[in-house]
C-alpha cells in the first residue's frame, strides 16, 4: 500500500459496554508544550523537490475488534 491507501483504511468503531461506567472527570495530557512555533522557510521548495515515486510501501492494517470498553481508560490502556 502506499502511504496516502495506508492512511486511507478506517479503523472499526469502539462500541462501549452496556455495563460501563460514566465520569464527569477530565483527563489532562501529560508533557511540555511547545515554547514557540517556527516558519519552515524552504518548506515548499521541499516539497517540490520531493521524489513521491520513491515513497516507502506499507501493509494493511489488522485491526483488532474484539474488544469491549467501558470506560475511556480502557481505549489509553
Amino acid at each position: 500500500l502506499s502511504l496516502e491507501e495506508a492512511l486511507s483504511c478506517i479503523p472499526p468503531i469502539l462500541g462501549y459496554s452496556s455495563r460501563g461506567t460514566s465520569s464527569t472527570s477530565s483527563t489532562n495530557a501529560v508533557g511540555d508544550s511547545p515554547l514557540a512555533a517556527l516558519i519552515w522557510e524552504k518548506f515548499f521548495d521541499e516539497v517540490n523537490e520531493y521524489r513521491f515515486d520513491q515513497q516507502p510501501k506499507f501493509e494493511k492494517p489488522q485491526f483488532d475488534d474484539r474488544y469491549s470498553l467501558r470506560n475511556e481508560e480502557d481505549v489509553r490502556g
